[in-house]
């Protein structure tokens, strides 16, 4: 029998240690016994838990298949189960249609990715324990490993440079491993098509090309409110490539658009673009030209010059009607310091 109490489990050991020892072994039987037990019992209750909402699922959904349903539960997540049978009951054909579009295209996943498998795995190279290794050592020299300081060792062209915050670290990681440099390779990397049909027999109009996945959703929920079409589609623009005609066609940019593309990208890209209101972009051989809103001194357009020795001229310019006058003309501007300069002549912040 197991004991009752820690009191009595001593004072077995100490007059009886050869039944204590006894109890002991028979005590840890029963725990590993209830620990099964336990299990069994979380296993079955999420099984069931599982049947009954796929029975719940099809009987809300009916004829769809598996990747279908996988779809349907995303759908719910985003908005609600009551607006997803409601839209579905309303808007039965379109939706359907969309449900098979977006399970072959792959939209959503079907199947939950193990993130900690991953992480596991990308940790466990060898590549990884170097460079932990270099940090956790780098650490150890400054006396600072373990310190609980919130500063990560900083890297810059390979190599540690200092300390700085882990957030700014890490968020400058991210976003060299998100940054795509270098020439855009084809027209449909991460473009979306939304496409409309008078009925699901006829051939789909393509309605927009959308540069996201997300503006194409937004507009896909704006037409199935509406009852202008029967049959309403959005798929990838590879997928339609692959099964629909017209083709999307790839294409590249020429040598002056990729130099204006990271002009934009120094001066702060979408960031600098909300913040001065810059607009009318145009690009010549290695120079970006546009139109900034209103401001203190009353500049409103800037060519930003590439030269040879990959410094940058830069001419703030006053437009009036069909006068044009040169209000500023800076020669051999660092890349770094555009930003600086563009505030200093004009009054306006690249960002917050």
């Amino acid at each position: 029998m197991p004991f009752k109490s820690e009191k009595q489990r001593k004072w077995m050991w100490a007059n009886d240690p050869k039944m204590a020892a006894k109890w002991e072994k028979k005590e840890k039987k029963m725990k590993r016994e209830m620990k099964v037990k336990e299990l069994i019992k979380k296993m079955v209750r999420e099984e069931l838990a599982e049947v009954t909402q796929n029975m719940q699922m099809r009987k809300n959904f009916p004829g769809f298949n598996g990747d279908e349903y996988a779809v349907i539960d995303n759908w719910i997540d985003m908005n609600s189960l009551s607006k997803t049978i409601a839209m579905f009951k309303k808007h039965k054909k379109s939706f359907s249609q969309f449900v098979k579009d977006a399970a072959k295209a792959r939209m959503f996943e079907t199947t939950k990715r193990d993130y900690k498998a991953e992480y596991k795995k990308f940790q466990s190279s060898d590549k990884s324990k170097k460079y932990r290794a270099e940090l956790n050592k780098y650490n150890r020299q400054k006396g600072t490993y373990g310190n609980g300081d919130g500063k990560d060792a900083s890297h810059k062209g390979g190599k540690i440079v200092g300390f700085e915050k882990e957030s700014v670290n890490r968020g400058r990681a991210e976003k060299s491993r998100l940054k795509k440099e270098g020439k855009l390779t084809e027209a449909h990397d991460g473009k979306w098509i939304v496409h409309t049909a008078s009925d699901a027999y006829s051939k789909p109009k393509i309605m927009k090309v959308a540069k996201s996945k997300r503006a194409a959703t937004i507009l896909y929920n704006k037409l199935i409110k509406t009852d202008k079409y029967e049959a309403i589609g959005m798929e990838s623009v590879e997928h339609w490539n692959r099964t629909n005609s017209p083709k999307i066609k790839e294409g590249k940019l020429t040598e002056s658009q990729q130099v204006a593309k990271t002009i934009l990208q120094q001066l702060g890209g979408n960031k600098f673009i909300a913040m001065t209101g810059a607009k009318n972009f145009g690009s010549s051989k290695n120079s970006l030209q546009f139109k900034i809103g209103k401001n203190s001194k009353s500049i409103s357009h800037v060519i930003i010059t590439l030269k040879s020795s990959d410094l940058y001229d830069v001419e703030f310019i006053r437009m009036r009607g069909t006068s044009r006058k040169v209000v500023k003309k800076l020669k051999g501007v660092y890349a770094d310091m555009l930003q600086k300069i563009f505030t200093k002549y004009t009054g306006m912040n690249t960002r917050l």
